[in-house]
């Protein structure tokens, strides 16, 4: 069930032109005509990197770049409906 959602998430990330890998190059850095939020709420990325920290057992380096992946390739309207979705992939993404 994990490698079905992983590949939807990404599925739908390459449907948005979003980069699946930030190890190689980072991302753009969204403009104006991007749909990802530059940065998302204090609170939610307190939440993200707490519960990357928490149930992960993840560095906060390794947490803050998963975080750091997210707000420049997913709208944080979009994280909030699939949040375990949106993690996976920037797991995917290995920092």
């Amino acid at each position: 069930m994990r490698k079905v959602l992983a590949i939807a998430a990404l599925t739908l990330a390459g449907s948005f032109g979003m980069t699946a890998c930030h190890n190689s190059s980072p991302a753009p850095s969204p403009g104006p005509a991007s749909p990802a939020s530059p940065v998302y709420r204090a609170s939610a990325q307190s939440n993200i990197v707490s519960d990357c920290e928490q149930n992960n057992g993840e560095p906060t380096s390794y947490c803050q770049c998963s975080l750091n992946w997210l707000e420049a390739n997913i709208p944080y309207s979009m994280f909030a409906q699939a949040p375990a979705t949106f993690e996976q992939q920037a797991d995917a993404a290995s920092c």
